[in-house]
């Protein structure tokens, strides 16, 4: 999985479901997983927009893993590229642990708290660990968002049981599934929970406003949360995005792990093109 594999597994096009999670500075000693995927059919005559020459290139040449899951919702679409690969999923579970929140929140009909909003906020907004430890631990920790996961149709994502959240891992189908009941009405969640989370995502401090939001135009509806974190005593870094993206001709989510960079930097130069090249495969074509 890591060192420098190949990426040699097939691109994949999925069906698309129905129904629809940074460690707190602790580094991890890095496991090999198993890279391997399988083939599916396409499901359609829509053309894989992973799949062109110019996306199957680049990840071709980079180094370490690379998992990206893109659902289209202008057709209903799935498609992924190293589907089964399963990844350290850093600070992205902080959407995971909002919608547990969300859900809970609604099941037990209390509203949260001015104190919950509050940790919300940091932990959405301004990626701050200590907010979304908190929230981890009053949710329930890996019990209770697992709950939540199990509900919304997650298979592949294993949390944490140490408490050790961001180090949890996960598969982009997975957080796929996860953002589409944040941002779609087929959901557990209700309308205001919806609206409440993806307020949080859209506004994220500048500074991490990359991958999926990279160079957007304006005008464009832009939810998005990144993670990062140093494995094997930081001499590799996962690095993920993820996040809908709405405007300008497009209405997509998109999810991209990669693990293995060298640097923090490289990992965020790595998915913000791939994030670009995916955004102008999208374009709607001329009228």
């Amino acid at each position: 999985m890591i060192g420098l594999v190949g990426l040699t597994a097939a691109l994949t096009v999925t069906a698309t479901f129905v129904v629809p999670a940074q460690a707190r500075g602790e580094r991890v000693t890095h496991r090999r997983k198993n890279a391997q995927v399988t083939k599916a059919a396409a499901t359609s005559a829509a053309p894989n927009p992973l799949a062109t020459p110019e996306i199957t290139r680049y990840l071709a040449g980079q180094p370490g893993t690379i998992a990206a899951g893109l659902y289209d919702i202008d057709n209903g679409e799935t498609y992924v590229y190293h589907p089964t690969d399963a990844e350290t999923t850093a600070s992205v579970i902080k959407v995971d642990i909002l919608a547990t929140m969300l859900y809970q929140s609604q099941r037990s009909g209390q509203s949260l708290t001015g104190a919950d909003q509050q940790l919300a906020t940091l932990m959405i907004e301004n990626s701050d660990d200590n907010a979304a430890q908190e929230l981890w631990d009053q949710v329930g920790a890996n019990v209770g968002v697992g709950a939540f996961d199990q509900v919304a149709g997650l298979t592949h994502t294993t949390l944490n049981t140490q408490g050790l959240w961001g180090l949890s891992t996960t598969t982009v189908l997975d957080q796929i599934k996860v953002l589409r009941q944040v941002v779609q009405s087929q959901s557990l969640l209700t309308a205001a929970s919806r609206q409440y989370e993806l307020g949080l995502m859209e506004n994220v401090e500048a500074d991490q406003r990359w991958g999926v939001a990279f160079g957007l135009p304006a005008g464009v509806t832009i939810a998005i949360k990144d993670g990062w974190d140093p494995l094997d005593d930081g001499t590799i870094w996962q690095v993920n995005t993820e996040g809908w993206v709405d405007g300008d001709g497009r209405d997509y989510v998109l999810v991209i792990l990669t693990e293995g960079e060298s640097t923090e930097y490289v990992g965020i130069q790595t998915v913000d093109h791939l994030s670009d090249l995916i955004w102008a495969e999208l374009a709607p074509p001329p009228p």
